[in-house]
């Protein structure tokens, strides 16, 4: 955020009860040109997720407490979406269609970052592995973001419905 905290969209300070990850940082790595080594991604729901910055005036006009939580670090690209979660899976099944679409099944270089047997279907988001990964975040100590309960939900939605976007999410790309 602009005073430096890492808020919640409740716009509760996190940066002074747990350890915050400045990830950030990563994103202004520079070469002895000055060139930045990276390209980034950033996903986000609320404004407050690293990346929202790239629209922090609409955050901050838009989104209850925006002006205290909205995030000020900017990322190449931003996928705003009703649910962070949402928006990586999306981007996930967004890839794989246009891999499946692309690259021939035979072009190994493109490919390279896979082992050869890897069946790209296998790396995707699946209900029972999205939800085996919440509940081992909540076992963990994960809360909700909005409730701050120690369940397995996003967002205070339930897991039913976010099982609903990603069953649709693969029907989309033929599974």
């Amino acid at each position: 955020a602009e005073d430096g905290g890492y808020y919640t969209m409740k716009g509760r300070d996190m940066s002074q009860s747990v350890g915050i990850a400045k990830l950030e940082q990563l994103l202004d790595l520079r070469g002895k040109s000055g060139t930045r080594w990276l390209k980034s991604a950033g996903i986000g729901d609320g404004g407050n997720e690293l990346g929202m910055g790239k629209r922090r005036a609409l955050v901050s006009e838009h989104v209850q407490l925006g002006a205290k939580i909205g995030c000020v670090t900017e990322t190449d690209h931003l996928v705003a979406a009703g649910v962070s979660n949402w928006g990586g899976w999306a981007v996930c099944f967004a890839l794989y269609a246009l891999i499946k679409k692309f690259v021939p099944s035979d072009h190994n270089e493109t490919m390279a970052f896979l082992a050869a047997d890897t069946d790209l279907k296998q790396v995707l988001p699946t209900c029972k592995g999205e939800l085996a990964v919440l509940e081992a975040m909540v076992a963990a100590g994960a809360r909700d973001g909005i409730t701050g309960k120690a369940e397995a939900t996003v967002d205070d939605l339930p897991w039913s419905d976010h099982a609903g976007i990603v069953t649709a999410m693969r029907g989309c790309v033929g599974m």
